[in-house]
């Protein structure tokens, strides 16, 4: 008579744990890319870790923390499964913690020119620049946002604004933003610059958005937007590259 042996789930489970190490302080079988806890009789998944004061298993891409029983997962979104549990009010008896963002990203630096100090640099260097009506809506770290409102001289034939106003605009921001990195800098010039017409600007005010792409020593990369003011379809975007004279 042939006999069956029954084999339990655990007992089969543990015949197919090739290659596993026996860890006799914990009482748990360690497989190769996961680990088996005999308290549990479970398996865990790749890259997940079983705790055995709580009775846990800690998810990917997580870390545990036996003293505050929490799982710590940086850089994930709060209502994600891997959200992070704020230590001062998570426990190990089970009980919820407060559910906590994703790290604050650190500040950026400030300016390193204020608004009023980049419009006197105007006034002292770009005596043309005195009759523009130019207003500054935001000056920061490699984010600059000027206004520059309408003039009817500088239409072109069919009632459009025209390209050299388009292009001084995004100049000016872009001039604005490098002197925001490098600070009251007057000899930073224009290298290279290039500019798409997206659209015809409708008379009245333009508004330029201008961000840094790559900061370095000598050479500052950005790249600017124009809108008409109240609209938000770009009339054209531009990227330039300036130039920063060598410091003593």
């Amino acid at each position: 008579m042939l006999r069956v042996r029954r084999i339990s789930i655990s007992e089969n489970r543990r015949r197919k744990a090739l290659r596993r190490a026996s860890n006799s302080e914990a009482g748990e079988l360690v497989a190769p890319y996961g680990e088996f806890n005999s308290l549990a009789g479970e398996l865990v998944a790749p890259c997940w870790e079983f705790n055995s004061a709580t009775g846990e298993f800690v998810a990917p891409c997580r870390e545990f923390n036996s003293p505050a029983g929490e799982l710590v997962a940086p850089h994930r979104e709060s209502n994600s499964p891997c959200a992070e549990f704020d230590s001062r009010v998570a426990t190990r008896d089970g009980m919820l913690g407060r559910l906590t963002g994703p790290p604050s990203m650190p500040p950026s630096p400030p300016s390193a020119i204020t608004p009023e100090q980049f419009l006197q640099v105007l006034h002292d260097h770009m005596p043309e620049a005195r009759d523009l009506d130019l207003r500054i809506l935001r000056l920061d770290y490699g984010v600059v946002e000027v206004r520059l409102g309408h003039d009817d001289r500088r239409l072109r034939p069919g009632g459009t604004i025209s390209g050299p106003t388009v292009f001084m605009l995004a100049d000016l921001a872009l001039y604005a933003m490098t002197m925001s990195l490098v600070g009251l800098e007057p000899l930073a010039v224009t290298t290279d610059m290039t500019v798409h017409f997206l659209r015809k600007p409708a008379p009245g005010a333009l508004v330029c958005k201008a961000r840094v792409l790559k900061g370095g020593k000598r050479l500052v990369v950005g790249e600017a937007e124009i809108m008409t003011e109240g609209s938000t379809d770009p009339v054209a975007h531009l990227i330039g590259t300036y130039s920063v004279p060598p410091r003593g």
